[in-house]
């Protein structure tokens, strides 16, 4: 088993986004979740048969018939941005930065939601599809 130490992992602190240039104001989380590949059956009429008679069994072949493209969910304190109703579906630079990482490409804002506490930050939450291609 790997041992991982904590000098080994990178940090979030100073992770930035910006969506068409707009900072999107200081992070509290962010998930990419890449795109998942999709199959298709690409098994030939000379696959591998495994077993025999009734328990007998093709083995399958696939190959990648597309992959979806990534998207990213965030949270941050809001720093003043304005997004409004309009912007959902608009398609944007979307730039993520991290302590050695980033993650960018053209990507349209799916979903949005501001939450405001009495006491507390304003936060606003935003889902992103990256337009792939």
């Amino acid at each position: 088993m790997a041992e991982c130490y904590e000098g080994d992992a990178a940090s979030a602190q100073g992770t930035t986004v910006s969506w068409g240039g707009d900072d999107l104001g200081m992070l509290t989380s962010v998930q990419v979740r890449a795109g998942r590949a999709q199959l298709v059956d690409v098994t030939s009429v000379n696959a591998t048969v495994v077993g025999s008679g009734t328990n007998s069994r093709v083995l399958r072949e696939v190959g990648v018939a597309s992959v979806e493209p990534a998207s990213i969910s965030l949270t941050a304190y809001s720093t003043g941005i304005s997004v409004s109703q309009n912007d959902r579906g608009d398609t944007r630079l979307l730039d993520v930065r991290g302590d050695g990482w980033f993650y960018n490409g053209n990507a349209i804002l799916m979903d949005y939601n501001l939450t405001a506490n009495v006491g507390g930050f304003v936060t606003i939450s935003m889902e992103f599809q990256f337009t792939g291609g």
